[in-house]
């Protein structure tokens, strides 16, 4: 928020600093948050599952305690350290149960036994997923297709994410200088995209042979009773009370079914699905059938580490926004920084407070994370353009922030025949409850219609002498002709072409490398992928290698 203020100055950069220190320390980090506690509390369930009732306050009590201990009292170097412990051990802990599942269950061979047999799906093995054969009476468009094309089109560009995001800047700011700021991030992409992921993917495709989803649907049209991991009970609408029980439905016992329906709930179909099996507990089933309790206890205090590493993360993000771009910035300026250091303190407690809100009123993982990649799904555009055209403003950013959330909003919560106008609008990529795949298309659609009109027709242009100051710091690429003009004669900076090769040889060599040890897994061919991989890295090499790229011609032409 410092940096975009920076950009636009002026009071409408003011105004847009201040909405953007309340959005990402009391909304969207809180939000994160949620998804982060949820999963923590589900694998204190599945590793302690007698205090499972009780496991989501014994997670706020230990994330709370830790923040205070490590992100506050150690400050910025101790999040630092410990999240490169934390991450060494959560990355050793993934790595063993994929190798012990692998080694234990037949590796490659058993996997296309598995395809064969119909129990693991062609297209999960699939990079790019198929289509449907409507001449068999199947849809063209597959749920797992469109999503792989909404993700791999739309959802990138669209996202609020697209410049870095504020957990960049985080890290980029903490670094001594530019080369190893980039270096840094490199490595962070290059594990976290491409290496990371194929641990839990391994055991991922494994769970599809071990634990297959259960699920129970309705016998009766009705009213639901009661639900519960014991049992659901219907009343149907001709006066019957049917139950039916959950317990020992399941494949094992620790494999039961947990019920998608609540009380009271009204309007039940014959064929409504009111229980299924948690898939998103899977991972921790395979965690407790192959590991013995020394390596079970490792692999839990790794999964503790990743959970206490993204936590410090977001609470520190989200007390920064609130302290530096709020509290300091406009209202207690000039304090001391122990009072500031105080607030921070309090801050957190409520951040996770709010967080831990949000989780009690979840059960899904992925319901949560859905809303968040819709809430900002159409400001992508206007964050990226804001560093290569000068044309763009602080207004049209606040307006392209609230015209998202205000239509991801509208979506989730305007009932079930909003949600079906959405999946009539967007056409044959209709794939389940807004926000998904068509409610993003929708939002992202919407949002960047609104931010190109706000830019085009209502704002004026910016006047350029506002934004010379900021041109001349940073210098940045892209369509910048009448401030360039008046910041006047400048040591030459990066060029465009550069940073375009760069970019792509990156994405190229990140992609590469995914593929390139998922067909070494799966005992398939080599070559593309390993083409892809070593042109990607010539031009990320060449890039990197160029002095220009981290202005270190500039610094010598100034000096």
């Amino acid at each position: 928020a410092e940096i975009v203020e920076v950009r636009y100055q002026g009071q409408s950069a003011a105004v847009l600093r201040a909405f953007l220190g309340f959005l990402h320390a009391l909304i969207l980090n809180t939000w994160i948050l949620s998804w982060v506690l949820l999963a923590a509390k589900k694998v204190t369930a599945v590793f302690f599952p007698e205090v499972a009732d009780s496991a989501l306050w014994i997670v706020f009590g230990v994330a709370a305690s830790y923040t205070f201990v490590s992100a506050l009292l150690a400050g910025f170097w101790g999040v630092v350290i410990t999240d490169l412990v934390q991450f060494a051990m959560a990355i050793v802990g993934a790595i063993a149960l994929a190798v012990i599942v692998w080694g234990e269950l037949g590796g490659a061979a058993a996997i296309q036994e598995g395809v064969q047999s119909g129990a693991i799906g062609r297209e999960i093995l699939a990079w790019v997923p198929p289509a449907g054969d409507p001449s068999s009476g199947e849809a063209f468009w597959t749920p797992a297709l469109a999503a792989f094309l909404v993700f791999l089109g739309v959802a990138w560009w669209a996202s609020e994410g697209i410049d870095g995001g504020s957990t960049t800047v985080q890290r980029v700011s903490a670094a001594r200088d530019p080369r190893q700021a980039a270096y840094a991030q490199l490595w962070y992409t290059v594990i976290h995209n491409a290496i990371r992921p194929w641990p839990w993917m391994i055991v991922a495709i494994f769970s599809l042979l071990l634990i297959p989803t259960v699920e129970l649907r309705s016998p009766v049209a009705g009213t639901v009773l009661q639900a519960d991991h014991e049992q659901v009970v219907i009343e149907s609408d001709g006066g019957n009370r049917v139950v039916v029980p959950l317990i020992d439905a399941g494949e094992a016992d620790d494999w039961q079914l947990e019920p998608r329906v609540s009380a009271d709930q009204e309007g039940i179909e014959v064929g409504t699905l009111i229980a299924r099996t948690d898939s998103e507990t899977a991972y921790l089933v395979c965690l407790t059938r192959f590991l013995g309790p020394g390596l079970l206890g490792v692999v839990f205090a790794s999964l503790l580490a990743a959970f206490m590493s993204t936590v410090d993360t977001h609470v520190n993000l989200a007390t920064s926004f609130f302290v530096n771009d709020g509290y300091r910035r406009f209202l207690k300026p000039g304090r001391s920084d122990a009072h500031y250091v105080v607030v921070a303190r309090v801050v957190s407690l409520v951040v996770l407070a709010i967080a831990t809100a949000i989780a009690f009123q979840s059960d899904h993982i992925g319901n949560v994370y859905q809303v968040f990649v819709a809430f900002l799904s159409g400001v992508g555009p206007v964050y990226l353009l804001r560093w290569f055209w000068w044309r763009i403003t602080a207004l049209q950013e606040i307006v392209a922030i609230v015209a998202s959330g205000s239509m991801t909003l509208l979506v989730k919560f305007g009932g079930a025949d909003l949600r079906a106008a959405v999946a009539e609008w967007c056409g044959p990529l209709a794939a389940g409850n807004a926000p998904s795949n068509e409610a993003l298309l929708l939002i992202a659609a919407s949002t960047s219609v609104v931010a190109v009109a706000i830019s085009l027709v209502v704002t004026r242009a910016p006047d350029p002498a506002a934004v010379v100051p900021f041109y001349r710091r940073v210098r940045p690429l892209g369509a910048w002709g009448p401030v360039r003009a008046l910041a006047g004669e400048l040591p030459r900076g990066p060029r465009f072409a550069d940073g375009l090769i760069g970019a792509g040889g990156g994405l190229l060599f990140v992609f590469g490398l995914l593929v390139l040890l998922g067909e070494w897994l799966l005992d398939r061919s080599l070559i593309p992928a390993a083409i892809a991989t070593i042109v990607g890295g010539i031009g990320l090499v060449w890039a990197l290698r160029r002095p220009a790229t981290f202005g270190e011609s500039t610094a010598r032409e100034e000096a």
